[in-house]
């Protein structure tokens, strides 16, 4: 026999507890003894007995938190100046072993094992490993009409995580923590800063470290988690209406089926006759699909276009491009199969008739355990014919079902699953959380053009700056404001090659960098001119100005070269200096900018106005240098405003001051 030193095999979660100063006596010294978290969901480690004491973090800075089933071991006890009792622990956490701190004491239960020679041939014999037997002797050691078989599934892990992990295989609720999530393209707008919903906004593709956790069997070994592999086919000893009942009270389907003359106590017994599926079960995967409070529209028989249909299983609910998963499920309600009662046109023929889509769809082919029915991991063609897509639908339903066991002695078979090359411990629940957003939405660096244009996906750019400019302002904005973002300020430029990396850091600890490689000239030459030399830009010249005028106001020091050139890089000797043309010496160019000039011709008329109509309705595209010239107003857009400006520049009523 083994003690428990908790009231009760498990502890029902309980509210973090506050307030409590503990009384910084160490830990009472006494044998070490076996142990396992007993509470539901987590446990928080801290660095001392109360929870004034900081939490433990492991390796990458995160909260320890250890989950229902870990096996610790007690060194000692202490006793906070509220009265409870805090175990000193020692355990093993992720790659971290032999890690020590403080569990609160109902979370823990201490356990002592008794040989059992005859149970541990028959975990020989079943073939399991030895990573499943510790739980499983506690389990037996306390129920020991229970009997566990080992379904040897042929699998190899990795390949079982991989094709469980694929694009829709499975979904995360969208309050769950980030690393439940798969942040990637598809799965979550960058732009938007917001996840992208698979079916239906509430819910988001699950992680590989999260579908790993719930897939390994090891992590439910527990009194409460063991029913998700509880085999799910009608026992007329085991299931009754009272026990039926007692499942369904406190929910909306406590008495009678609305306009039935029958209550739903009777009609899950009726359904499980008519389907060989245990009723305990299709009361948990109703209750999982529509709720306590069952307030789903899919159940109200009063959708327009669709009355008097019901679907209390979300048989065939999802969302699609034409319809929404309420509408879906109740086209499948309005099918015509009287294998299983269709169309669902009362809630009795819904009940039954899905019940018996249940058994013939999944448990006459196999999958007979609610772990079957979320990962298919046995039959010719594994990963497929999945009935859920929620990552923990399997273990809550399975929840459901221990909660409204009575009696736990009796000869419950459990069928659970075994792959082959598993790692050595039971893989971990991911906790990290926070918003896994690290772009920038702006990069501009002052008075200069990046290469290529800026968007958040490109991380390298090169620029080329005129020997006189030493320095560079780099400016940067991400796209989520909880996203650290370092290397923006002012940076010397030496001549020649400069880098610049800029480092998001977004607060779920994931980063990006940005790299600008800036060349500055090396020349000495002194450029002397009314115009006006902006960065890469040289501006203030006035409409037809011909290109020896534009010369002869130009004086260069320190370069044997002074001339322009066109787009295609041809000198051009005669005729007028345009928008897009560049000014070069020997180590500099610049390219001209004319307000005004948008079709590049060195004049303003109504052509001007067109090129831009014409880019407003989307015709063309104006390249950078013709954006700029025609933005007259300067306001970084383009509309009729800057067309009207170009109008009176032409009438005269009021010039573009250039």
């Amino acid at each position: 026999m083994w003690m428990l030193a908790a009231a009760g095999f498990f502890v029902l979660l309980l509210c973090r507890l506050g307030g409590e100063r503990a009384e910084g006596a160490e830990a009472s010294s006494k044998a070490v003894q076996t142990a396992y978290v007993s509470c539901n969901g987590s446990m928080n480690v801290r660095s001392g007995p109360g929870t004034s004491y900081s939490q433990l973090t492991d390796a990458s800075g995160e909260y320890i938190k250890l989950v229902q089933g870990t096996l610790v071991e007690v060194l000692g006890s202490a006793v906070a100046s509220n009265g409870a009792t805090w175990y000193q622990i020692r355990f093993d956490y992720n790659e971290q072993q032999g890690l020590v701190g403080y569990g609160y004491g109902p979370y823990i239960t201490i356990y002592e094992l008794e040989d059992d020679p005859e149970f541990e041939a028959y975990l020989e014999a079943q073939g399991f490993p030895e990573s499943y037997r510790q739980s499983l002797r506690i389990l037996h050691s306390v129920h020991p009409e229970w009997v566990f078989t080992a379904q040897h599934t042929g699998l190899v892990w990795a390949d079982a995580v991989a094709a469980e992990s694929a694009p829709g295989q499975s979904l995360a609720y969208y309050s769950s923590p980030t690393s439940w999530k798969y942040p990637a393209d598809g799965n979550y707008d960058w732009e938007k800063d917001a996840w992208i919903g698979k079916d239906g906004s509430n819910w988001h593709a699950a992680s590989t470290e999260i579908v790993q956790y719930y897939l390994d069997p090891r992590n439910f070994l527990t009194e409460k988690g063991v029913f998700q592999f509880e085999q799910n086919s009608y026992n007329l000893e085991l299931h009754t209406i009272e026990g039926v009942q007692q499942r369904l009270n406190g929910t909306f389907m406590e008495g009678e089926v609305p306009n039935e003359n029958i209550t739903y106590a009777q009609t899950f017994m009726e359904a499980a006759a008519a389907s060989g599926v245990s009723p305990y079960m299709l009361v948990a995967r109703c209750i999982q699909e529509m709720g306590v409070a069952g307030t789903s529209a899919i159940i109200s028989g009063t959708v327009p276009g669709y009355e008097n249909l019901y679907n209390y299983f979300d048989i065939g609910a999802y969302t699609t491009s034409e319809h929404d998963l309420i509408t879906n499920g109740l086209i499948y309600a309005s099918k015509v199969d009287e294998r299983y009662l269709l169309p669902w046109n009362t809630r009795y023929r819904s009940l039954v008739g899905g019940s018996i889509w249940i058994g013939s769809s999944y448990i006459a082919r196999g999958q007979d355990t609610l772990y079957l029915q979320k990962f298919n991991v046995q039959g010719s063609s594994p990963y497929t014919h999945q009935y859920m897509t929620n990552i923990q639908a399997a273990s809550n339903e399975g929840a459901t079902m221990y909660a409204t066991y009575t009696d736990l002695d009796q000869p419950f078979i459990f069928k659970i699953p075994v792959f082959l090359e598993m790692p050595e411990t039971r893989c971990a629940c991911p906790t990290k959380d926070g918003n896994p957003n690290p772009y920038l939405k702006e990069l501009t660096v002052s008075g200069e053009e990046l290469t290529p244009g800026f968007s958040y996906k490109t991380l390298e750019y090169d620029l080329v700056v005129p020997a006189n400019v030493s320095k560079a302002t780099v400016s940067a904005n991400a796209i989520s404001s909880k996203t650290t973002v370092e290397g923006v300020g002012e940076h010397a430029l030496q001549p020649g090659d400069n880098e610049i990396t800029i480092t998001c850091t977004a607060e779920y600890g994931n980063q990006v960098s940005y790299v600008l490689r800036i060349y500055r000239s090396e020349s000495q030459e002194v450029i002397t001119t009314s115009y006006r030399l902006d960065g890469s830009y040289l501006r203030g010249v006035e409409p037809e100005t011909s290109v020896s005028a534009f010369l002869a106001n130009i004086k260069v020091t320190g370069s044997t070269v002074s001339k322009v050139v066109d787009a295609n890089g041809k000198e051009v000797k005669s005729g007028y200096v345009a928008t897009g043309y560049q000014y070069c010496t020997k180590e500099q160019t610049f390219t001209i900018i004319i307000v005004g000039d948008v079709c590049a011709d060195g004049t303003i008329n109504m052509l001007d106005m067109l090129y831009i109509k014409r880019h407003m309705l989307g015709m063309i595209q104006l390249n950078s240098a013709q954006k700029l010239a025609a933005e007259v107003r300067e306001d970084g857009s383009l509309d009729v405003l800057d067309m009207l400006y170009i109008k009176r520049h032409m009438l005269g009523t009021k010039p573009i001051v250039q």
